[in-house]
């Protein structure tokens, strides 16, 4: 499963990078390399899930259920996180929709003033 984990945050590293989405790409290197580091460290690991054919090969079964309990941790980090930012008032993560000051008299609330 570390295998997988690892792959995917690399994998999303790149993505993040391409898109420039992402402001600070000092830390966002530091934390692919770190996910990179994973990566060639399980390459025996994705050998014996893609290539090997003889007894040495892990069961579909088993990169099946890696793989599902993977997607499941990210999804669980994803709600944590995502939920996180928002009570702590980071407003500029992509999940916390800015408020304007005519949506607030819409609905009948005062805007705060600074």
């Amino acid at each position: 499963m570390a295998a997988i984990v690892n792959l995917v945050a690399f994998a999303w590293g790149h993505v993040e990078v391409f898109r420039g989405t992402n402001n600070n790409l000092e830390g966002l290197f530091v934390q692919m390399f770190i996910a990179g580091f994973g990566v060639v460290n399980c390459i025996p690991i994705y050998e014996a899930i893609i290539f090997r054919s003889d007894g040495g090969k892990i069961p579909r079964k088993t990169c099946v259920v890696a793989t599902f309990l993977a997607f499941l941790l990210y999804l669980a980090a994803h709600v944590t996180l995502r939920n996180s930012a928002t009570k702590n008032g980071i407003t500029s993560g992509r999940y916390v929709r800015v408020v304007k000051e005519t949506d607030l008299k819409s609905v009948g609330l005062r805007p705060r003033r600074k």
